[in-house]
C-alpha cells in the first residue's frame, strides 16, 4: 500500500503539534491564544449594531465621494506623467542613437 507511511507521519505530525500548543507550563509554545481559535463558543453572544441616522449616511456619502475624487485625481496625474516621462525617455533614446 503506497502512501500508508506518509498517512502515519502526517497524524504523528498532527498530534505532537497538538501537544505543544496544549503543553504543560515548561511548553515552548504556551503563549498560543488557543481561545481565540476556537469555533463552538460555550455561551455565543448575538452581537449588536448601532444604528446609523440619515445624517450619519449622508456624511458618510459625502466623505467617500471626496475621496474618491481625490484618488481618481492622483491616478490621473500619475498616468499623465507616466506618459510624459516615457515619451521624453524615448525622445532621448532616438535622439542619442541616431
Amino acid at each position: 500500500m503506497g502512501g500508508a507511511g506518509f498517512m502515519s507521519d502526517m497524524n504523528n505530525s498532527v498530534r505532537n503539534n497538538r501537544g505543544l500548543l496544549k503543553g504543560n507550563d515548561a511548553a515552548a509554545y504556551r503563549n498560543f491564544d488557543s481561545k481565540s481559535y476556537k469555533t463552538s463558543l460555550k455561551n455565543p453572544k448575538a452581537p449588536t449594531f448601532k444604528t446609523a441616522t440619515p445624517e450619519y449616511l449622508s456624511e458618510l456619502k459625502r466623505q467617500l465621494q471626496v475621496d474618491n475624487l481625490r484618488m481618481a485625481t492622483i491616478r490621473r496625474r500619475v498616468i499623465i506623467y507616466s506618459i510624459i516621462g516615457a515619451a521624453i525617455c524615448m525622445a532621448l533614446i532616438f535622439l542619442v542613437k541616431f
